[in-house]
């Protein structure tokens, strides 16, 4: 990645942040089965967008910055 500037600190966060529950977001929808009712997977969806932004907002209180 090389040197970051403190400055951009918070920002590699986030985006690292963002980064990994995506991820982890994409593992749960392949887990999702075909079967289920169409409100089931909206739902399921829901819940998962929900769990990447709260990853990437309790990135700024996870990994404080202190200047």
């Amino acid at each position: 990645m090389g040197k970051v500037k403190p400055e951009n600190w918070i920002q590699v966060i986030r985006e690292l942040t963002q980064d990994k529950a995506m991820q982890e977001a994409g593992t749960l929808l392949l887990m999702i089965p075909n079967t289920c009712e169409l409100i089931t997977k909206i739902y399921i969806l829901l819940s998962i967008l929900g769990y990447v932004q709260k990853a990437v907002n309790q990135s700024f209180t996870v990994f404080p910055v202190v200047w």
